[in-house]
C-alpha cells in the first residue's frame, strides 16, 4: 500500500485500554447512520479515538452494512486511523545514567523492535540520557553522536547498520517517522562576456543557490517516492529572504495535486530546493523550511494466495 505522509507507535496495552473504555464498536457504527448529522459526527469522532487496533472491525462492519452513508464513513475512518498510525513516530521513554552504549542499544532494540548490526565499532563509552517520548530516530542520533557512530537502514532486511565515524551531521530536523538532514549548499554564479549587445552593459545575473537534503525513515516504513519539494521560507544571516521569484507560469487549476511517482523502495531519498541569493555579503543560510510529500510502503497485502502450487494447473487467477 502506498501511503502519502505529509512530512508513537501506540502500545498494544494502551490500544486495548482505549477499546475497553469506549462504547462498543457496533453501537458506534449504528450511530453513524443516525438521522441527526451531529450524532453521526460524534460517533465518527469516538471511533477515531479507538486507534488502529479497531481497523479490522471497522472494515468488517463496512462489508456487512447495506447503508451507503455508513459504508462511506467507515471507509474514511479506517483510512484515517491507518494514516495516523503511519505518520506518528515511534516514541522512546528511557532514562540511563553512565551506562555503556551497548546496553542502551540493547534497550532501544527491546523497546522499539529495531535490529542493529555493528561493524566492530566501540560502544563501551558511558552515556547518560533521559528520553521521555523522544522520537526513535532522534534518540538514535543522540546515542550515535555520543559514541561517534553513524547509522543507516539496509533497504533489504531493514536492519540498522552502525559504524564508527569522525563525521557528524549537525543540521537535522525530525518530522513524524522521518529524519531530514541538510547535506550540501551549492552556490553557482556565472557572467556572460561573449555575444552580448554592444550598447548594453554586462549584467551580473543572480547567483544560483541550491540546498540538497536527505530524508531517512524508520525501519518499519520504507520510502518509495519523494515529491517535488515546495519552499515555504528561507533566510540568510542578515535577515534577507532567499525566496526565488514566483514562477511566471500560472498554477494549474482543477484536478488533484501531482503526487510522487513510486520508485525503488528503500529508507533514504534525496531532494533539492532552489534559493535566490539576496546579498553578496551574506555567507550563511540561516534557515530553510520545505514541505515535501513522501510516499511510503505502509503495508503489504497479498492479492492472490496460492495454498498448493501443485494444484494450479488449469486454474485462473486475477490480481
Amino acid at each position: 500500500m502506498l501511503r502519502l505522509c505529509a512530512l508513537v507507535v501506540v502500545a498494544g496495552t494502551a490500544a486495548a485500554a482505549a477499546l475497553a473504555q469506549s462504547p462498543d464498536i457496533p453501537t458506534l457504527v449504528a450511530r453513524l447512520g443516525s438521522d441527526d448529522f451531529r450524532e453521526r459526527e460524534r460517533a465518527g469522532d469516538e471511533l477515531l479515538t479507538l486507534g488502529k487496533a479497531s481497523v479490522p472491525e471497522l472494515r468488517a462492519a463496512r462489508a456487512k452494512t447495506a447503508d451507503p452513508e455508513v459504508a462511506r464513513r467507515l471507509e474514511v475512518l479506517a483510512e484515517r486511523l491507518e494514516a495516523i498510525a503511519v505518520t506518528k513516530p515511534t516514541r522512546v521513554t528511557l532514562k540511563v545514567e553512565r551506562r555503556p552504549g551497548r546496553e542502551v542499544f540493547d534497550e532501544l532494540a527491546k523497546r522499539t523492535g529495531a535490529k542493529f548490526l555493528f561493524g566492530g565499532s566501540p560502544r563501551d563509552a558511558l552515556v547518560t540520557f533521559d528520553w521521555d517520548g523522544t522520537p526513535f530516530l532522534e534518540a538514535l542520533d543522540r546515542l550515535c553522536d555520543a559514541l561517534q557512530l553513524t547509522w543507516e537502514v539496509n533497504e533489504f532486511d531493514h536492519i540498522i547498520r552502525v559504524e564508527g565515524t569522525d563525521e557528524s551531521t549537525p543540521h537535522v530536523a525530525y518530522a513524524g517517522p522521518f529524519r531530514v538532514a541538510a547535506d550540501t549548499v551549492d552556490l553557482k554564479s556565472e557572467v556572460r562576456v561573449g555575444r552580448v549587445e554592444r550598447r548594453q552593459a554586462v549584467a551580473r545575473p543572480p547567483a544560483e543557490l541550491t540546498v540538497r537534503f536527505l530524508v531517512r525513515s524508520e525501519p518499519r516504513l520504507p520510502v518509495c517516492a519523494l515529491g517535488k519539494p515546495v519552499l515555504l521560507a528561507a533566510e540568510d544571516e542578515l535577515g534577507n529572504s532567499l525566496m526565488p521569484p514566483p514562477d511566471p507560469a500560472p498554477p494549474p487549476t482543477g484536478g488533484p495535486a501531482p503526487r510522487p511517482a513510486p520508485s525503488e523502495r528503500g529508507h533514504e531519498a534525496w531532494g533539492t530546493v532552489a534559493l535566490r541569493r539576496a546579498s553578496r555579503h551574506a555567507e550563511f543560510v540561516k534557515f530553510c523550511r520545505v514541505r515535501v510529500e513522501v510516499g511510503c510502503v505502509a503495508e503489504a497485502r497479498p492479492e492472490v494466495v496460492v495454498a498448493d502450487a501443485t494444484k494450479c494447473r488449469g486454474q485462473k487467477y486475477t490480481g
